[in-house]
């Protein structure tokens, strides 16, 4: 089946993620990875995705798509975005096998924009190491970075491919071990355990980007700058110069980009709640707790309800439920004061 949850993964994972228009539905649904392969796109040294319409429409005697991500080639290596091309099996392994695996129905393939000469810089690398843990951590899949290869070592007859046989300054083996090292981690190295509530990591966010993460942003621009833009889900010019008012008033590179950085600012920010107490049936507040702690929660009924479900914290948004960010010291206090219950 097509792996729809990928981009979220590698979000989560702080890689600055565009979905192309169609990448759900692109690709054979005939798909069970357990692995993953990685590539360089020997395109033009030009560009930050000059291999893009390749890797999309394919090539002559191969159809597309020819990867799952391609990875940008930004002049920052440290901002390089991964651009998700398709969420099913893509046609980009060929023939040759990694211990057991073998085909590309059971590979996910990221292909990051290089010339095939010369090294990559080990920020791309890095980057990298995190969309191959994302990889692994489909539904179904091994979450163990034994299982992803370089083109060269997958490819037969050994030879067929050299990519990426010069990593350094890592080896194909450290740079598994890099992949070991995110698998089950967010952006900041948090260990999130199979099964629990995730950990709440912002995405980055800018011009023209919607949804749930920008209310938020808007939420806590209103309350730090005593403004009042609209709180629509649309990062527009009103919400990008609060932004970038925000950035310079804290110190930060006024970008209008809302990265790590900002969002940490943020969260110092943001004037914290008082301590509840004990709430009763028809009270409800929706707890951001820090990110380094915990996730999403419901104050209800004196419980504190994990939010696993993007949907459930949606209805909760969209009925009007109050919205608290709270410090790591608040969240133990909380903690204490009200039993956690996992779900929702």
């Amino acid at each position: 089946m097509r792996d729809v949850g990928l981009a979220s993964r590698i979000r989560a994972k702080g890689v600055r993620v565009i979905e192309t228009a169609g990448c759900q539905t692109r690709g054979s649904s005939t798909f069970s990875p357990k692995g993953s392969v990685n590539h360089h796109t020997a395109g033009s040294p030009k560009g930050t995705i000059s291999s893009y319409s390749t890797v999309l429409y394919g090539r002559p005697g191969l159809s597309g798509p020819l990867c799952n991500v391609l990875q940008s080639r930004e002049a920052d290596p440290t901002q390089d975005i991964a651009y998700i091309i398709a969420c099913g099996k893509a046609n980009h392994g060929g023939v040759g096998h990694w211990g057991s695996l073998s085909g590309n129905a059971y590979m996910h393939g990221l292909e990051i924009e290089h010339t095939g000469t010369g090294t990559v810089p080990q920020a791309r690398l890095e980057i990298a190491a995190r969309i191959h843990a994302a990889f692994l951590e489909a539904p179904g899949s091994s979450r163990n970075a034994q299982n992803t290869c370089q083109h060269f070592e997958y490819a037969t007859p050994k030879g067929r491919k050299p990519d990426f046989r010069e990593l350094s300054p890592f080896t194909a083996d450290s740079f598994r071990a890099r992949v070991q090292y995110w698998i089950g981690r967010t952006a900041n190295g948090v260990v999130v355990n199979p099964g629990q509530p995730p950990v709440y990591v912002p995405p980055v966010l800018e011009l023209n980007d919607t949804g749930i993460p920008v209310k938020q942003l808007q939420q806590y621009l209103n309350q730090i700058l005593k403004s009042t833009i609209a709180v629509d889900g649309h990062f527009g010019p009103a919400t990008y110069h609060l932004v970038v008012t925000f950035q310079k008033n804290s110190g930060l590179s006024p970008d209008g980009v809302v990265g790590p950085a900002t969002w940490a600012a943020i969260s110092k920010a943001i004037t914290p709640v008082q301590t509840p107490k004990p709430v009763i049936e028809d009270q409800e507040m929706l707890i951001i707790a820090p990110v380094n702690t915990a996730g999403r929660f419901l104050l209800h009924a004196g419980k504190l309800v994990g939010i696993n479900s993007p949907t459930d914290l949606t209805s909760f948004m969209n009925a009007g439920v109050k919205v608290a960010g709270v410090s790591a010291s608040e969240w133990v206090t909380l903690q204490k004061a009200f039993p956690v219950v996992i779900g929702s």
